[in-house]
C-alpha cells in the first residue's frame, strides 16, 4: 500500500467492518478520564512512579536473554512446561500438538492482545475446535462477528442500547434490557462455557523470572475460574512480558490498573506460581517472539517494549476518539500500534499506520512507561520510507504540494470553488466517501493578513 493510500474508510470496507460509534467512544473515554484523574491521587508523585516503571522495564529489556531462561527454569521446577515460538506458525504447530495429545474439542479464550495477534480463533476454526470467550467485552464483540476495538476495553465503541440489540438478536434478551440483565445473561453463558471446556487458552500480563510465576490482571474473575477448572491450560505470552522479580509488581500493577481502567487496583490479580496436579493435568506456556527481537535490536525502537499495554495512549488520542479502533485494521489500534504493528504483524497493509497521526504528543504525556511515542513514530516513518514503501506518484504529489506551499502565489490562484473542486477530485478516493474533506476559505488567510496589516498601518 502506498503511503498516500491510507484511507481508513477503504480499510474498514475491505474488511467488512463498520465504523465505530464515535459518541459511544467519546462517552466511554470520558468516564475513563474521570476515573483516571481520580486514581492518580494514589501516587504522591506520578513522575517518580513513571521513572520507576522505566527502570524496571528497561532492566527487563536489557537483560531479556537471561531473564527468559531464568523464568523457563523456575517455571519447569513449578511443574509447568515451557515452549518457545519464533513465529505465529510455530505457535500454531505447538498448539496443534497439544490439541492432538490432549484430545481437546472445546476451548475457552481469555482477553488477550497476543491471541488476536496470532489469530487464534481462525486457527481453532481450521482445527474444528469449538471456542468461546471468558471476557464479557470479547463476548459482546464476537457475538456480532466482530473483533475488539481497543486493547483493553473490547466493546468501548458500543453503548448500552447497541449491546442490548446484540443480545436481543443472539440470546433473546429484551431490547430494552438494563446493564444488570445483560451482564447476568453473559455471565451465565460464559460460566457454562468455562465448565464445559477441555482447555483454557490465555495471555499474561507479566512473567516473573525469579519465581517462575505468571501474573493475570482482571475485573471479572473468569481467568481465575478458568484456570482452576480447566484440566489443560495454555498460556501464550510475548518475550517482552518478562520482569525480574515479584517486587517489580509493587509499582507495575497499580500503574497498569490506574492507566488502563482508572482503578487503584483491579478486582482480581492472580499470581500462579505452581501447578496443582490434583486439579490440572497440564499447564503450558508458549513464549513468543514474533519479530520482537527485531524491535529489541533497534536502539530507538526497543523502548516500545517497555509498554505495559494499558491502552491509555489510545484513550487520549484525538484520532482514535474520532475513528475508533476498527479503522486501524490491526491488533493494536491507537498510537502504540502505529509503531509496533508494522514490525510485529509484518503486514504490508500496516505500513501506512505511522503516517496517520497528528503527532500532538498526548500519548507521550500519558504513557506510564515514559515512551516517547512521537519520536518512535517518526523513526518508523523514516524506516518505512528508506525501505521504499512510497511510490513515484507519492513523491511527485508531495513535491507538487511543497512547491505550491512555498510559492504562495500558486496557492492563491483561482477561486475557492475551483480549489475545493480540485481537492475533492484529488483526495476523495484517498480519504474515502465517509470523511468530510476540508474546504478552502473564500479569501485566503495570506490575503486577509496582508489587508489587515495594511489597514493597521494607515
Amino acid at each position: 500500500m502506498s503511503v498516500l493510500d491510507c484511507s481508513f474508510t477503504d480499510i474498514a470496507e475491505k474488511e467488512d467492518y463498520s465504523f465505530d460509534n464515535n459518541n459511544s467512544i467519546k462517552k466511554n473515554i470520558e468516564k475513563w478520564d474521570n476515573s483516571f484523574k481520580y486514581s492518580l491521587n494514589l501516587f504522591s508523585d506520578i513522575d517518580i512512579a513513571k521513572n520507576k516503571v522505566v527502570n524496571i522495564r528497561d532492566k527487563s529489556i536489557y537483560n531479556l536473554d537471561t531473564l527468559v531462561f531464568t523464568f523457563e527454569s523456575n517455571f519447569n521446577k513449578n511443574g509447568g512446561k515451557v515452549c518457545f515460538a519464533q513465529t505465529t506458525k510455530d505457535v500454531n504447530e505447538i498448539i496443534s500438538k497439544i490439541i492432538k495429545e490432549r484430545q481437546i474439542k472445546s476451548v475457552v479464550l481469555s482477553k488477550s492482545n497476543l491471541l488476536e495477534e496470532i489469530s487464534i480463533r481462525n486457527f481453532l476454526k481450521k482445527k474444528s475446535v469449538d471456542y468461546s470467550n471468558s471476557d464479557i467485552g470479547d463476548f459482546i464483540v464476537y457475538s456480532e462477528n466482530n473483533k475488539p476495538s481497543h486493547i483493553v476495553n473490547s466493546a468501548i465503541h458500543h453503548n448500552l442500547d447497541e449491546i442490548s440489540q446484540i443480545f436481543s438478536a443472539n440470546y433473546g434478551v429484551d431490547e430494552n434490557a438494563n446493564a444488570q440483565e445483560i451482564v447476568k445473561v453473559a455471565s451465565q453463558k460464559i460460566n457454562e462455557n468455562i465448565l464445559g471446556a477441555d482447555a483454557f487458552i490465555t495471555g499474561a500480563n507479566f512473567l516473573v523470572a525469579d519465581t517462575g510465576s505468571i501474573v493475570f490482571v482482571e475485573n471479572e474473575g473468569n481467568i481465575l475460574k478458568s484456570s482452576l477448572t480447566a484440566k489443560t491450560q495454555i498460556i501464550i505470552a510475548g518475550i517482552d512480558k518478562v520482569v525480574s522479580s515479584l517486587s517489580d509488581l509493587n509499582i507495575l500493577l497499580p500503574m497498569l490498573s490506574t492507566h488502563a481502567t482508572g482503578q487503584n487496583m483491579t478486582t482480581y490479580t492472580d499470581i500462579v506460581s505452581g501447578v496443582d496436579v490434583e486439579s490440572r493435568e497440564e499447564i503450558y506456556i508458549i513464549i513468543v517472539d514474533n519479530n520482537r527481537t527485531n524491535l529489541l535490536s533497534d536502539k530507538t525502537l526497543r523502548t516500545a517494549l517497555r509498554c505495559i499495554h494499558c491502552g491509555a495512549c489510545a484513550n487520549v488520542c484525538p484520532i482514535y476518539k474520532n475513528i475508533g479502533g476498527y479503522a486501524y485494521n490491526c491488533t493494536y489500534p491507537g498510537p502504540l500500534g502505529l509503531i509496533i504493528s508494522p514490525y510485529i504483524e509484518k503486514d504490508e497493509d500496516n505500513k501506512h499506520l505511522p503516517f496517520v497521526t497528528t503527532l500532538c504528543g498526548k500519548c507521550r504525556e500519558v504513557c506510564p512507561a515514559h515512551i516517547n511515542i512521537n519520536n518512535l513514530i517518526l523513526h518508523t516513518r523514516k524506516d518505512i520510507i528508506d525501505n521504499g514503501l512510497h511510490t513515484i506518484e507519492d513523491e511527485q504529489f508531495i513535491k507538487s504540494l511543497y512547491k505550491k506551499t512555498i510559492k504562495r502565489r500558486r496557492m492563491n490562484r483561482g477561486s475557492a470553488g475551483i480549489k475545493n473542486w480540485k481537492l475533492q477530485r484529488k483526495l476523495r478516493k484517498l480519504w474515502g466517501s465517509r470523511r468530510n474533506l476540508p474546504k478552502f476559505a473564500q479569501t485566503p488567510f495570506s490575503v486577509m493578513y496582508t489587508e489587515n496589516k495594511e489597514r493597521n498601518n494607515k
